[in-house]
């Protein structure tokens, strides 16, 4: 999944046939119904990939704007709904995802992150201006 989330690049989408809604479903799927957050979280927040940067300016924006009024998912696209549902399965989250992100989401978790997000995507753009090209938005923080 989190190679699939590193090709992520856009941050306006307009259409529900868009990508992106691929990944954020499949994650509300995974947290509720298998314990792997804790592994997938650590390897997508450290945010070595602009794509995973990319994601996680996506992800929050899911948890800061009501469904239709988030700037990233365009209403005319359905908004953004991808905060995890009950499992389709019908029994309860993992108890392994659901204790680490007790721990885990935090005003201060999320402070940090997008702090992270906007000091990594800040050097994004300070080096594009230097260079003047888009180029490097497609391999910038890549390993």
């Amino acid at each position: 999944m989190p190679e699939r989330m590193a090709r992520e690049t856009s941050l306006d989408i307009r259409s529900t046939n868009h990508p992106s809604y691929e990944w954020l479903l499949l994650h509300g799927e995974l947290m509720t119904s298998v314990p792997v957050i804790p592994f997938l979280w650590d390897r997508w927040w450290r945010l070595d990939q602009t794509g995973l940067m990319v994601a996680g300016v996506q992800w929050v924006s899911c948890l800061v704007y009501a469904d239709r009024d988030n700037p990233v998912f365009a209403a005319s696209a359905g908004g953004a709904q991808f905060l995890p549902e009950p499992s389709t399965t019908g029994l309860p989250a993992p108890a392994a995802n659901v204790a680490f992100l007790e721990a885990t989401l935090s005003y201060q978790w999320a402070l940090g992150r997008a702090t992270a997000l906007l000091e990594r995507l800040g050097l994004l753009f300070a080096a594009l201006s230097e260079i003047g090209s888009w180029h490097a938005f497609s391999t910038w923080g890549d390993p």
